[in-house]
């Protein structure tokens, strides 16, 4: 093809709109490309502390099975309470203390003292356990952020309790 003066404007625009158009893509590829890490999540960097499958503002489950895991157990109420762990008995009575105040961060144990299953569900839906308490089973949270968490036994509604952290 054979360019003259009177295409050259036209070539021109074109070369530039290209030139544009790739800079446009270019930019919004990095934008993305910087929002999302390794992980695939969105706005999160790649630390240990990102891989917990945490919420910002909610306390995170340590373990749901003291015997099986207490070495974990220990190490965490170590390294994150420096406060003397609170342990919370559950009875067909209802939870005693029923309400317990603690400073962040700390850790909580239920332990189900009684002769049928029971469970801990905080009322937001966000902690608890993961499975039916048996006797004499336990089930630990941490508490991070200062707050009033109330919880229940789902499997008997009437059973209630609330923890404050400051």
């Amino acid at each position: 093809m054979v360019f003259n003066l009177k295409s050259k404007p036209i070539v021109i625009s074109f070369v530039f709109g290209a030139l544009m158009l790739v800079t446009g893509l270019t930019y919004v590829g990095l934008k993305l490309m910087s929002k999302t890490n390794l992980t695939g999540r969105s706005g999160q960097s790649a630390t240990p502390s990102s891989l917990v499958k945490t919420e910002a503002g909610n306390p995170r489950a340590i373990v749901t099975d003291p015997e099986k895991y207490s070495k974990e157990m220990a190490a965490a109420a170590k390294s994150a309470a420096p406060s003397t762990p609170v342990q919370v008995k559950i009875s067909s009575a209802g939870f005693v203390p029923a309400e317990v105040t603690v400073k962040a961060p700390n850790i909580i144990t239920f332990k189900n003292m009684d002769e049928v299953n029971h469970s801990v569900k905080g009322t937001s839906g966000k902690w608890g356990s993961l499975k039916d308490l048996e006797p004499n089973e336990s089930y630990s949270q941490q508490f991070d952020v200062a707050g009033t968490y109330e919880y229940s036994d789902p499997l008997n509604p009437t059973l209630k309790g609330k923890i404050i952290v400051e």
